[in-house]
């Protein structure tokens, strides 16, 4: 005999679909905007290493710093690569909870909290890695200041 209690099922009620079409237009329009912001970090990768690379060798002929355009370039780049992931989980979630809202469907659903959990935790490992580099960076650097 089927079990027919509700507590064993998930039902999406109106209210709550509407919540879910509210935060399907906010995740649509944080993901265009990232994928704006990736597109002016690569034309900024190309400005800073096309650009930048006369003012860099001058400064370093002063005895300035001597890390080079084309590292700030790729500083960029690699920037932009981390930063399309995320982008584009929330854009797919986007896509799918709206699909999954017009036609009822279950397993649309499924895909569109899949492509949400996967934003979040690779937002979550990115800030646990950024959280590491600097713990290391302060500990280096203060290491450093005691010893000189």
């Amino acid at each position: 005999m089927e079990n027919q209690n509700n507590d064993s099922q998930l039902v999406v009620n109106a209210m709550s679909k509407n919540y879910l079409n509210e935060i399907r237009k906010w995740s649509k329009f944080l993901s265009i905007l990232g994928f704006i912001f990736i597109g002016l970090m690569l034309i900024a990768s190309v400005f800073m290493t096309a650009f930048f690379s006369n003012a860099m060798e001058n400064q370093e002929a002063l005895g300035g710093s001597s890390i080079s355009s084309v590292s700030l370039g790729v500083a960029y780049v690699i920037m932009a690569i981390l930063y399309f992931f995320p982008v584009f989980y929330l854009f797919k979630f986007s896509i799918n909870i709206k699909s999954a809202l017009y036609h009822d469907s279950h397993t649309t659903m499924e895909e569109a909290f899949k492509y949400l959990k996967s934003h979040f935790k690779f937002i979550g490992i990115l800030t646990i890695v950024i959280i590491a580099v600097y713990t290391l960076i302060f500990t280096f650097g203060g290491l450093t200041l005691l010893n000189a």
